[in-house]
């Protein structure tokens, strides 16, 4: 029998099931969002671990547009049978992607913004026929990208307004990646430019906003310097540390082991779990998803993940470390534990001393149990990170 292609870097939903890829059924995490009826939620994780395919389900869930057919791509899987099926085209659904938004100034990066907005205001054009003179004209200064600075800080605002009125029903907002423009800004120095900027995209849209149904933001971590989210009192924030969500980023073992049957490869399972197992999320031990999908489609033990994340804040922070976070590698190399103060939040004011959330977060270390006192232990979680860590050591 043909087995299934393997979606390797495919992260649009529609497209893998349409195109009869093999999936993972994650859709049950729709249910969770709906019993728990946060309004704002941010779900911080390491890159590649499912964060922008989950907001693609999510969206092709919820979005109104083409509800019909929409609906046929959960026909097979877990939610279809669920009682929440019932909110399944319901809403106008923004689905927007920071991931790639970069530049080496922040008017690099704002020109970036820009073309972003204006493709996503360019894919809801059609709700200018119910908008009145001077709705038009400020929809058309954005979707032109002829509007200032100031205008756009309100864009994602003024848009869920346009869709509410042209629909009836409030927005749902999915922000992926909120913080890759953050990061990006930080590295190449002018954070202060991008801070003020994003403070306002973002509260305006999911603070005091009327037209707003649910909001979902995916990062590496929280970003609490400068108020990003002050104010901000409906968000309920996933962490590494959650116990709520915690299946639903990475693949379990349950998972990993029926797709290696389901491609004959059952007999690496010992090799695997010693490769890309290890990562605790809440009480729920995970495989890196990136490293099993591409291991699966090209059937060869070795380190797949590190290449994709970026690595040039951990280098300069290791560049000026000194002797004790040397002693720390050297107990993670040899495979023992360290005991750290980590916080389920970042300050983004980077010194030596905040390496290890920096590692924790980005997912080259992961958390060993319980937290004793103040302190969490911390290993490294495979044979795949081994392999970065002792390139390290090359460079040290």
């Amino acid at each position: 029998m043909r087995k299934k292609a393997v979606p390797v870097g495919i992260e649009d939903f529609e497209r893998i099931i349409r195109e009869d890829y093999y999936y993972v059924d994650k859709t049950m995490l729709i249910e969770e969002l709906l019993i728990n009826r946060a309004p704002v939620t941010l779900f911080t994780r390491p890159r590649r671990f499912g964060k922008t395919l989950n907001m693609s389900m999510i969206k092709y869930f919820f979005d109104v547009k083409n509800k019909e057919k929409n609906k046929k791509l959960f026909e097979n899987l877990k939610i279809y049978n669920s009682e929440y099926m019932s909110e399944q085209g319901k809403y106008p659904v923004i689905f927007i992607s920071l991931k790639d938004l970069k530049g080496d100034t922040w008017g690099k990066c704002f020109e970036n913004l820009k073309k972003t907005m204006y493709k996503i205001f360019n894919e809801y054009e059609f709700v200018r026929e119910k908008l009145n003179m001077v709705e038009k004209r400020e929809f058309d200064k954005i979707w032109e990208m002829k509007d200032s600075e100031e205008n756009f800080k309100t864009s994602l605002l003024d848009l869920s307004n346009y869709l509410n009125k042209y629909y009836g029903e409030k927005a749902i907002i999915l922000i992926d990646e909120y913080d890759a423009p953050i990061i990006n800004a930080f590295d190449k120095g002018y954070y202060n430019e991008a801070i003020n900027f994003f403070q306002t995209f973002y509260s305006s849209a999911l603070k005091t906003n009327n037209s707003l149904k649910y909001g979902v933001l995916t990062g590496i971590t929280r970003i609490i310097k400068e108020g990003i989210f002050s104010g901000l009192n409906n968000l309920k924030v996933n962490t590494i540390f959650s116990e709520k969500y915690s299946e639903y980023y990475g693949l379990t073992e349950e998972e990993v082991l029926e797709a290696v049957k389901y491609y004959d490869m059952e007999y690496e399972m010992q090799d695997i779990r010693k490769w890309y197992d290890g990562y605790q999320f809440g009480k729920s031990e995970v495989y890196n998803p990136w490293s099993i999908i591409n291991f699966l489609n090209e059937r060869e033990l070795k380190a797949y993940w590190i290449g994709v994340s970026g690595n040039s804040m951990i280098n300069d922070l290791l560049s000026k470390g000194d002797r004790h976070i040397v002693k720390n590698l050297e107990k993670l190399f040899n495979e023992e534990i360290i005991y750290k103060a980590v916080r389920d939040y970042t300050e983004y004011k980077f010194d030596s001393s905040d390496i290890w959330e920096l590692f924790l977060y980005s997912g080259y270390l992961t958390i060993a149990g319980e937290k004793q006192g103040e302190e969490y232990p911390l290993r490294l979680p495979n044979k795949e990170i081994q392999s970065f860590f002792r390139k390290i050591f090359i460079i040290l």
